[in-house]
């Protein structure tokens, strides 16, 4: 509720700006754990994680209960019932499973990274953890920001996941090839950041491809993705050094290359094929 509401609403409000406002959306999701991310460590010094939980609870209550109050569609807005046959005909739609592969590995690679990005840093011996892993959520939250605004002026909005796809694929390797404290970092960064814009651009590129009309159940649809890709990517993880101890985390950088190097794939195969049949009820 708290991702799809808002956006659907925000895109029926500021139709030709979506971009933008998809943007400033997103980067409120991910700036969250910008912000309460020293706040937590500092109660955790000094209240039981109970007390520091019910602290954060507290807040997104009055959070959440501000956003009831505020939220409200067009009032010129159409509202549709979803027929059963939209929803079978978006699970079997080429475009869209190949959207949902690529969110799918996309997901899967960017949260095993955030999962354990403290231990790969701890690993090989990086100073002052806690800056960094501020400044690696500013990137996710600027990719969120930024890339939807960029991803709107494409005539062919995939063209954007190629380039974000890329990036990562090239920042892996350099990372493989020789991880160093610098490497590492710049690997976390860069891919945090197109993680940020693969995600908030998801919305555009499903609206592109199927209009607007199923938007919202479309998006929804997708975000099981994110919730798979999730939990596959740190169960991988979890596994991966178990098995492997500290050899784990140059296991896991090499699944992300093969991760990204499939997303990759499936953006070329997938959303350029223009025989691609569209979604109708």
């Amino acid at each position: 509720l708290g991702y799809l509401s808002p956006i659907k609403t925000l895109m029926a409000w500021f139709k030709g700006k979506e971009g933008w406002v998809l943007g400033i959306a997103m980067a409120a999701f991910a700036g969250s754990k910008m912000i309460f991310s020293p706040i937590i460590e500092e109660l955790l010094h000094t209240h039981g994680i109970m007390t520091v939980m019910g602290i954060l609870s507290a807040i997104g209550i009055c959070c959440m209960c501000v956003a009831t109050v505020l939220l409200k569609a067009p009032y010129d807005i159409i509202h549709r019932n979803v027929s059963w046959k939209v929803i079978k005909n978006s699970i079997f739609n080429t475009q869209f499973m190949s959207i949902w592969g690529m969110m799918f590995l996309v997901v899967a690679s960017a949260v095993a990274m955030i999962s354990y990005e403290k231990s790969m840093m701890l690993h090989i011996d990086f100073v002052n953890v806690t800056t960094a892993v501020m400044l690696i959520a500013g990137f996710n939250v600027a990719g969120r920001l930024l890339i939807p605004a960029f991803t709107q002026h494409f005539n062919n909005k995939a063209s954007s996941y190629v380039y974000m796809l890329f990036v990562c694929v090239a920042s892996v390797v350099v990372a493989l090839i020789d991880l160093t404290p610098f490497t590492l970092m710049a690997m976390l960064c860069i891919c945090n950041l197109c993680y940020g814009g693969v995600f908030a651009s998801a919305p555009i590129l499903l609206q592109d491809r199927f209009g607007s009309r199923n938007l919202a159940l479309l998006h929804g649809l997708l975000l099981t993705a994110w919730a798979a890709g999730g939990f596959f990517g740190d169960m991988l993880a979890n596994f991966l050094f178990e098995l492997l101890g500290s050899g784990g985390h140059v296991e896991l950088i090499r699944k992300f290359f093969i991760f990204y190097m499939g997303a990759l794939a499936i953006t070329f195969y997938g959303l350029f094929n223009k025989n691609n049949e569209r979604i109708s009820d």
